[in-house]
């Protein structure tokens, strides 16, 4: 099992050595690009599902009225542990998600949502289970290069084609965490890391084993940072969105990590658990 996600508003990021001299991200993300590209790649029999689970914590913005509450919107986060399944040559995934107990930025929502049964409204305690079938996925079916520049051009023309208005280095920062989400090949995740190691990330810390966060700016609005937790090998480990900004309309505090997932390592598995 993975290690369970805080509850709390704000993650501390802990364990880690903080490193902030110049070039330091570059130089950190270039070793481990090497020794990524030296990993064996995962084996993925035919008739076999990559298995993963990962715990998050996300925003929920709801209308007032669900909850009684007479205001426009009310917003809290809410914990959940995911598993899913994924065959990637048949175009299947399956996702089976449980809610629980939600963090609240206000007393007054809490009780609002209890007495209006909130949590049946998220079905906190249940096992919701999602399945998907013959669903194209962009990310995955595309054939990206595996050369850093060719890649870095690849991924430039993907994000051109999609009306994004923020920066460019927050657009390719966003890419290369789903690209590092779902990839099996090492070396594809190496190119993902070389390409990260050109944009203006910061390298938040590092840790004894080799493991990495960095972090990326978006100057909004709202005003936001990413954050992306990276082994030795180049797997994802975690990734987050914080909010610099309080939101005083929908009452959110400055510094408000809004999204956070934690991955657990991908499995080879050779059936699913209701066959």
């Amino acid at each position: 099992m993975i290690p369970a996600v805080a509850a709390a508003v704000l993650v501390v990021v802990a364990g880690l050595a903080v490193v902030s001299r110049p070039g330091a991200a570059a130089a950190a993300l270039g070793d481990i690009a090497q020794a990524a590209r030296r990993a064996v790649p995962l084996d993925v029999p035919s008739g076999s599902f990559l298995y993963r689970e990962s715990e998050a914590v996300d925003l929920v913005v709801r209308p007032g009225s669900d909850l009684g509450v007479d205001r426009e919107h009310v917003v809290y986060l809410l914990p959940t542990e995911r598993q899913e399944w994924r065959r990637p040559d048949k175009r299947f995934f399956q996702l089976a998600t449980t809610a629980s107990t939600p963090i609240f930025f206000d007393q007054a929502t809490k009780r609002a949502y209890e007495a209006h049964d909130g949590p049946t409204l998220d079905r906190v305690g249940e096992v919701v289970v999602e399945r998907f079938t013959d669903v194209a996925d962009p990310i995955l079916e595309t054939d990206w290069p595996t050369i850093p520049d060719d890649l870095e051009a690849a991924m430039s023309a993907t994000l051109a084609e999609g009306g994004d208005t923020r920066p460019l280095e927050v657009q390719l920062f966003d890419l290369a965490a789903d690209l590092l989400r779902d990839a099996t090949d090492p070396r594809l995740r190496a190119a993902v890391l070389q390409v990260l190691a050109i944009l203006p990330v910061d390298l938040v810390g590092r840790r004894d084993d080799g493991t990495i966060v960095i972090a990326l700016d978006d100057p909004g609005p709202p005003p936001g940072r990413g954050m992306l937790t990276i082994a030795a090998d180049g797997t994802l480990l975690a990734e987050s969105t914080t909010w610099l900004d309080a939101d005083p309309v929908i009452g959110i505090p400055a510094n408000t990590v809004i999204s956070r997932t934690t991955y657990g390592p991908v499995e080879i598995v050779d059936r699913l658990p209701d066959q």
